[in-house]
């Protein structure tokens, strides 16, 4: 009897529920604010889960149809059979409102499924409960009685605006679950001296507690990032704490308003020593958004200034109005200064660049129709005559670095870089009495080089193009008249004769010099602008000009002393850090990887290719410079696919690079290659390892797993083989 009436039981539990409706189910926790259930309808035909969508208007969602629900107890995943208010697999341009309302129709759930997960790839649901009751969710902070135990009042301006020391973050992040698909996250710090950006991963526990120290050289801004969809702008100084308490579901909602035009901020409370501070300064008005991109193709550069200027009035007086209404800290009043000039300059200085790319680009752009003049660098100036310390303090100043690096403001006043060229015997004159007819030009060229043989030319880089130009057109003329081998032993000989000056080296300190002089005029400053020398020494040590590993210690030596007794460099902490950025670099230049969870994903990754070099290619499918590169390769790369020696392997992030963008690209791509899509946080912990935000990166790898180069050149790939006795076929 027993036994008939469990299994009279078993079936009734596997039978369909009679119609039941619920509003606004409850859930335990999700991963977007984007969508959100508003109704459960069970029938026996059917499980309808209605979603109440918010996004941008215009802008478009999709919910594919191979989303499913997941039965929490058994596992059982269903698939849509149809939906309403929304065609699954398209997309769904959203309303002038931004709301719309969709249902999602599923096929009938046993009586004893209570609870779902909804599952759409992008967008997750955990513990949808489909019966009305409340969901199971992670015990709640309250967040009144954490800031109460946690405030720290501000202990006041720091001392020492540069010094070096640790910024220790800690936080908990309430609601946290492992099933959100993260247990880390990235902090983005710039080092305001050396201008790096670099990041550094967070482990989040369990209970989504997390601590980091930052090791910072003055006060500035820091970002979190991947924290779900979210980027975290906050403030640190050297030695002083901040603690953070951020409500996931209030984070998820905050990021979404903030999509849509709206500066909210209520998923963050502060604690510890910056804590004041940073509750201050997330409360500040924010400047409009320009689209500097269309702005430089479609209004000439006068008329960007006046719409500039419209903007930074508005702002500015936001500011104003927000000091005035509360009693700020007199430190979060130099910072919301320097958030204001320093946007205003960054926007400036993206509008020129963007200027600039479009007359190469497209000579028909209506803002061509006017050139930028020195007046419209005036916003700069005021800046470097200022010589605020707490300038570079602002949000936007890591980038504005770069910006400035690579501005026209150096040429317009009289500083543009030179570079000096040597002017060798070529060789057209040994060609030209040996037979080979010359054209006029070649004739012309002929004459210009014997009238400079010798002689050293200091010229702009267009100039220099053009002039080896004219060095390389002798190697044309051998080709063309086939007089390659009596050539090249006349050229051997002639090169070691040639001059042995390192003209880099010495070009790279007058060119410092000359700049930081012509810079002290322009800001009618004593000593070279703090702005200027912090952008010269980004140059040298972030944008490439005296990368370690491709200048010699003692040459990078010779430029800090040389461009230091010139007084480019005079801040003494900015002296000091330069050296110790280039003694770190060549202590480091190549090593094991570390005994911790970097180390050990990066190992399990290189493992099965032991005994090759390896050249590991960081890239991903949003990524054009990382494509561009990957198709340049295409017949290298195929000669070399079963080099006993070397192998190439590529590495992306499932956030980086979308599943169906990823299959899609390495099918049509590099289909017999070594390609692996890690979980983004193992992907992060690469990042923090080997200290890269941008991308295509590639790092060099001995046979035993050593690292040789963390930041390699793919342009000199075969020729660094072949110094470790590796040929490329």
């Amino acid at each position: 009897m027993k036994n008939f009436i469990l299994s009279l039981l078993a079936v009734a539990a596997s039978l369909p529920i009679a119609a039941e409706r619920h509003v606004n189910p409850d859930y335990s926790f999700r991963t977007t604010a984007v969508i959100r259930p508003t109704c459960v309808e069970r029938t026996e035909d059917a499980t309808k889960i209605s979603f109440h969508a918010t996004f941008r208007p215009h802008n478009w969602i999709r919910v594919d149809s191979t989303a499913v629900i997941i039965d929490t107890k058994s596992g059982v995943r269903y698939t849509p059979v149809s939906a309403t208010g929304l065609t699954l697999s398209k997309k769904f341009r959203m309303p002038d409102t931004g709301e719309a309302d969709f249902t999602i129709n599923f096929p009938p759930m046993p009586e004893g499924t209570d609870e779902v997960n909804f599952d759409d790839g992008s967008w997750k649901i955990f513990g949808l409960r489909l019966d009305g009751k409340k969901a199971a969710k992670t015990e709640s902070i309250d967040f009144d009685r954490w800031e109460a135990e946690h405030h720290v009042t501000y202990p006041g301006e720091p001392s020492e605006f540069f010094k070096k020391a640790d910024a220790t973050i800690t936080g908990v992040i309430n609601g946290y679950n492992r099933q959100l698909g993260f247990d880390n996250a990235l902090v983005y710090y710039t080092n305001s001296i050396s201008g790096e950006s670099t990041p550094k991963q967070i482990e989040i526990g369990p209970d989504g507690e997390f601590s980091i120290s930052l090791p910072i050289v003055s006060p500035g801004y820091f970002s979190i990032s991947k924290l779900g969809e979210s980027w975290l702008q906050l403030y640190a100084e050297p030695g002083r704490t901040l603690e953070l308490a951020i409500d996931w579901e209030l984070l998820l909602q905050d990021n979404l308003d903030k999509r849509m035009g709206k500066n909210v901020n209520r998923a963050l409370h502060f604690g510890g020593e910056l804590g004041d501070i940073n509750r201050e300064l997330v409360g500040c008005p924010e400047p409009e958004y320009l689209n500097i991109f269309k702005l430089s193709h479609d209004i000439v550069p006068s008329e960007f200034i006046k719409r500039l200027n419209e903007r930074d009035a508005t702002y500015r007086a936001n500011i104003e109005a927000y000091i005035k209404s509360s009693a700020l800290n007199p430190v979060t009043i130099k910072l919301l200064s320097a958030n204001e000039k320093g946007k205003s300059a960054y926007d400036l200085l993206d509008y020129a660049m963007y200027y600039r790319d479009h007359a190469r680009t497209d000579s028909t752009a209506p803002s061509l129709k006017e050139p930028i003049g020195l007046d419209y660098f005036n916003t700069i100036k005021e800046i470097l005559t200022e010589n605020d310390k707490w300038f570079i303090a602002g949000e936007s100043t890591g980038n504005l670095y770069n910006r400035l690096a690579f501005c026209e403001l150096p040429r317009l006043i009289g500083a543009e870089s030179l570079y000096s060229v040597y002017i060798p015997d070529t060789g057209i004159g040994f060609l030209k009495n040996l037979g080979a007819k010359l054209t006029k030009e070649e004739e012309e060229t002929e004459t210009w080089i014997e009238k400079n043989i010798g002689t050293t030319l200091q010229v702009n880089l267009k100039e220099m193009d053009e002039i080896y130009d004219r060095l390389s057109l002798a190697n044309r003329i051998a080709e063309r008249c086939g007089m390659q081998e009596k050539y090249s032993e006349y050229i051997q000989q002639s090169l070691q004769k040639g001059n042995s000056q390192d003209y880099e080296i010495n070009d790279k300190i007058l060119n410092a010099d000359r700049q930081a002089q012509a810079m002290k005029v322009f800001a009618s400053t004593e000593t070279t602008p703090l702005l200027w020398q912090l952008t010269q020494a980004a140059t040298f040590c972030s944008y490439g000009s005296l990368n370690p590993t491709n200048h010699t210690k003692d040459k990078v030596t010779k430029v800090l002393e040389e461009t230091v007794a010139r007084g480019v460099f005079t801040e003494p902490f900015l002296k000091s850090e330069l050296n110790n950025f280039y003694t770190e670099a060549y202590n480091s230049q190549q090593y094991y990887l570390p005994d911790d969870k970097r180390g050990e994903v990066m190992r399990n990754l290189i493992a099965p290719h032991s005994g090759k070099i390896l050249l590991v290619d960081f890239w991903s499918t949003g990524c054009g410079p990382c494509r561009a590169n990957i198709e340049r390769s295409a017949s290298l790369r195929e000669r070399n696919r079963q080099h006993p020696d070397f192998k190439m392997i590529f590495i992306t992030g499932d956030d980086e690079s979308p599943e169906d963008a990823y299959r899609k690209y390495v099918e049509k791509n590099l289909a017999d290659e070594t390609c692996h899509r890690i979980p983004q946080s193992d992907y992060n912990r690469l990042r923090d390892l080997f200290k890269f935000n941008g991308i295509p990166r590639y790092i060099l790898i001995d046979r035993d797993g050593k690292i040789l180069n963390d930041n390699f050149n793919l342009y000199s790939l075969s020729k660094t083989l072949s110094d470790y006795g590796v040929t490329l076929m």
